[in-house]
């Protein structure tokens, strides 16, 4: 057996297989943000959540999120304003269709009950690393809520370019319905 193998066999596939896995459930408010454009407060989701989330809070080094949004599916409730924030300047939904987070690590806050991701973000062909706070409500049945807040500044991502009117702060909301996977499903 190859080195890389015997790797994946021995550290891997142990954590794999303890940590419980869930999958990310469509949500209206799932993935939002908000932004101040002339001093007003827009705000905007985007849909198509999917991916995988493998937590223990038990083992939070087992844990992982590995999940994207689709570009084209933002809606600010201005379908003009949405056309222009597809378009190139802004998101440039042709050539980068989704927005991705992939942790990197996971620890427990300072809070009891709250936990801390770190992780890559890819947005428009950039990657940077974020961290940020979350934590989890348990729903009704199999359905966790996961809730988490970060901020971004766009020009990072080439997003706008520079402006008078546009904040350069992004404060993106998660309120992620996630279901617990089974081994059946």
């Amino acid at each position: 057996m190859r080195p890389i193998q015997l790797i994946f066999v021995a550290v891997i596939l142990p954590w794999v297989l303890s940590a419980q896995h869930y999958l990310p459930l469509e949500s209206k408010d799932g993935v939002s943000f908000t932004i101040k454009n002339f001093g007003a407060t827009i705000t905007g989701t985007f849909q198509g959540l999917r991916g995988i989330i493998i937590f223990d809070p038990n083992h939070l080094e087992n844990s992982l999120f590995d999940v994207s949004v689709d570009v084209s599916t933002i809606d600010t409730g201005i379908n003009l304003r949405d056309t222009h924030l597809r378009k190139k300047d802004f998101f440039d939904a042709e050539n980068f269709p989704t927005i991705s987070l992939t942790s990197t690590l996971v620890h427990s806050g300072k809070i009891s009950g709250e936990f801390i991701a770190s992780a890559m973000l890819l947005l428009k062909g950039k990657r940077k690393e974020i961290a940020f706070p979350f934590y989890t409500k348990t729903e009704a049945g199999e359905i966790i809520m996961l809730h988490g807040s970060f901020k971004i500044n766009r020009r990072d991502f080439d997003i706008g370019g520079w402006s008078v009117s546009l904040s350069d702060e992004v404060v993106v909301l998660m309120r992620v319905p996630v279901k617990i996977l089974n081994s059946t499903d």
